[in-house]
């Protein structure tokens, strides 16, 4: 099986998005199937980082120049349709994307192959956060491409149940965000007095809920809390126990984590009108042993599990729920999670199943 994998983001190399996709393809390979990353971008950095990476042989990246000017969706439209061609040419079984606007080369490409997105998130939701002119494109268009897709990969059930996905009665499966746990070692409890806790994010959008960290650093004078990815652009006069750092790499983030007893994930996805989520950074605490504490339900962990403290997801949740909190993260002071209780996250199990999906598809369409 060959399997072309399509996408066009503001990568950051070194993001958990970018490390995701570099982690499907490199189990696709290892379970010995054939892929390629196909990739548009006008990110010099990110050609850089793909081509010095460890899958530099599988990758094709076609660059445009943006700006302000009158040729640049030309110029936009003219970079789809030549990796467009480039794909059909390779001839794959599958192509498989992260759901995107719509371009009409890409959706002239699901038309032609076995196109699967996966549905990372709700868009409209999200897009009416980010851009009102973006949202109200994808109202005019998603149906488009969507109805042209030969099926989804959800990575919450929540998702899989909109209407808006449900409606074009596509074949789907929900598979959860996953991690390379072998490339994480779980890092030694801190066993100093000191309370500490950490949030790791690279973007500031509102349902991080970093404002309520910030009402639990008020409330706990006496712990540290480490806010990492981040400028310090909030007003905390009184907050002298909470500390701002840049966009970090991981050596250096790692390092901070090291004195960590516990982490925060996601505190407002109710800002986003979702319930569910299964978020990598959240992966990445559990992989180096951290428990965690968050708002939403992971898809991973619907039971619940003693190692994540699920607070209700709204907007009070973090003020109405401050003893809960402190007993948790007070039974893990100098502790730290079993691996055994998180091999399930790992990403070449989540990818076992992925390719399961894609045969079931190229089944279907052999019918």
């Amino acid at each position: 099986m060959k399997i072309a994998y399509y996408v066009h983001l503001n990568l950051k190399p070194g993001s958990g998005v970018y490390k995701k996709i570099l982690n499907q393809i490199s189990c696709w390979l290892k379970l010995g199937y054939d892929a390629r990353l196909f990739i548009v971008t006008r990110d010099e950095e990110v050609k850089n980082s793909l081509y010095s990476s460890n899958i530099k042989e599988k990758v094709e990246v076609l660059m445009y120049r943006d700006g302000f000017n009158p040729f640049f969706l030309i110029k936009r439209l003219k970079a789809f349709e030549e990796i467009k061609d480039r794909i059909l040419e390779w001839s794959p079984d599958i192509v498989y994307t992260r759901q995107d606007l719509y371009y009409p080369p890409i959706a002239n490409l699901a038309r032609k192959t076995r196109f699967i997105a996966e549905i990372n998130s709700y868009d409209l939701a999200e897009l009416w956060g980010y851009s009102k002119t973006q949202w109200f494109y994808s109202i005019l268009t998603r149906d488009k491409f969507l109805s042209f897709c030969s099926g989804f990969v959800f990575v919450t059930y929540e998702l899989s149940n909109k209407e808006a996905y449900k409606k074009f009665n596509k074949a789907y499966a929900v598979i959860p965000n996953g991690i390379k746990l072998d490339e994480f070692v779980p890092l030694p409890p801190n066993y100093s007095n000191d309370v500490n806790l950490v949030f790791l994010g690279q973007s500031d959008y509102l349902w991080n809920g970093v404002d309520k960290i910030l009402t639990l650093a008020k409330n706990f004078p006496e712990w540290n809390f480490l806010i990492i990815g981040f400028s310090n652009t909030r007003n905390k006069k009184d907050l002298t126990n909470v500390l701002f750092y840049n966009f970090l790499p991981r050596e250096k983030y790692e390092e901070l984590l090291k004195s960590a007893d516990c982490a925060i994930g996601t505190l407002a996805l109710h800002k986003k009108k979702m319930n569910e989520a299964c978020p990598l950074k959240t992966r990445e605490y559990l992989a180096f042993g951290l428990p965690v504490i968050i708002g939403y339900s992971d898809t991973d962990f619907l039971e619940g599990a003693d190692f994540i403290l699920t607070l209700p997801n709204h907007e009070n949740n973090v003020n109405e729920n401050l003893s809960e909190i402190k007993k948790f993260v007070l039974k893990w002071k100098g502790k730290r999670i079993p691996r055994d209780m998180i091999t399930h996250i790992d990403i070449c199990e989540k990818e076992k199943q992925r390719i399961s999906f894609f045969q079931s598809v190229i089944g279907e369409r052999r019918k």
